[in-house]
C-alpha cells in the first residue's frame, strides 16, 4: 500500500475550504444576502448593481407621480371652490338685480360681491409647494392681481335708469 505523502496537507486545506464555505452560507443565511462580495459572484453583483439602479429610478417616478397627483388635488379642490364661489356671485347678483333693493341692500350686494371677488382672485393665485398652479409654465410668478387702475362705470350705489318708453 502506496501512502500520498500530501495527504495530511490535502486533508487540511478540504478541511479549511469547507469550513470557509460553511462561513459563507452562515453568513449569506444570518443577513439574508445571497451575495457578500463582489469576488464571491461578480455576474450577480452586476444583475444587483442594474436592478439597484432600476429600483432607484422607478422610485423617483412614484414619487414624482405623488406629488403630480397631489397638485392635481390641489388644483381640482380650487377649480370647485371658483364655481360654488361663482354660483355665490350669480345668486347674489340676480337678487341684487330684482328691482326691489334699497340703498342699504344694495351696499350689502356690492360688499357680497366684492368679497366673492376677493376669494376668486385668492382661489386664481392658489399655490402648491410655493409655486402658483395657474401661472403656466412659470410657476414662481403670481399669475393674478386686483386692477385698481379703472372705475366702474356705474356706482354701485347709483341705480340705473332706463329711458322712458316712449308709444306713438
Amino acid at each position: 500500500m502506496q501512502v500520498d505523502p500530501n495527504y495530511i496537507q490535502n486533508l487540511v486545506g478540504s478541511l479549511n475550504a469547507a469550513t470557509a464555505n460553511e462561513a459563507q452560507l452562515t453568513n449569506e443565511l444570518s443577513s439574508g444576502l445571497g451575495v457578500t462580495s463582489l469576488a464571491s459572484e461578480p455576474a450577480a453583483v452586476g444583475q444587483s448593481t442594474l436592478l439597484s439602479a432600476a429600483i432607484s429610478q422607478d422610485d423617483s417616478y412614484v414619487q414624482a407621480s405623488a406629488s403630480a397627483q397631489s397638485q392635481l388635488q390641489v388644483t381640482d379642490s380650487a377649480l370647485g371652490e371658483v364655481v360654488s364661489q361663482l354660483t355665490s356671485a350669480l345668486s347674489v347678483a340676480v337678487e341684487g338685480a330684482n328691482g326691489t333693493q334699497n340703498a342699504t341692500d344694495q351696499v350689502s350686494t356690492a360688499n357680497q360681491l366684492s368679497a366673492i371677488r376677493d376669494q376668486l382672485l385668492s382661489l386664481a393665485n392658489t399655490q402648491y409647494l410655493g409655486q402658483y398652479v395657474f401661472s403656466g409654465s412659470d410657476g414662481s410668478v403670481q399669475p393674478f392681481a386686483q386692477d385698481n387702475t379703472t372705475t366702474p362705470r356705474h356706482h354701485p350705489l347709483q341705480r340705473r335708469h332706463r329711458p322712458p318708453i316712449h308709444h306713438h
